[in-house]
């Protein structure tokens, strides 16, 4: 078992890697066994990441800048519910890797 950030015991990493544009896409299902994730904008427009099933530029959770990633891990509250994406412009590609 691996020690991961913060000194929290993961037993694996799980990458998701999707295309996405304008319509709103979950890019990461329910997973009660997540203990932290990073969200990677691989793409040249902002996207907006909402922890719910449906994502909107106008109430996102987390705003992505271009080719910036944003982490979210322990000591902070975890989320374990679904994840969507959604971007302003254009399409491109996000990827998501769950703690687990």
């Amino acid at each position: 078992m691996a020690t991961g950030y913060n000194s929290v015991a993961v037993s694996a990493v799980r990458t998701i890697s999707a295309a996405t544009g304008t319509t709103s896409i979950v890019i990461a299902n329910d997973n009660p066994d997540r203990k932290g994730f990073i969200l990677y904008n691989n793409s040249a427009n902002t996207r907006y990441f909402t922890c719910g099933t449906i994502s909107s530029a106008a109430t996102p959770t987390f705003i992505v800048a271009t080719f910036t990633h944003f982490i979210w891990t322990a000591p902070n509250i975890i989320y374990t519910g679904p994840i969507s994406v959604i971007a302003n412009s254009g399409t491109g590609t996000v990827v998501v890797t769950e703690f687990v």
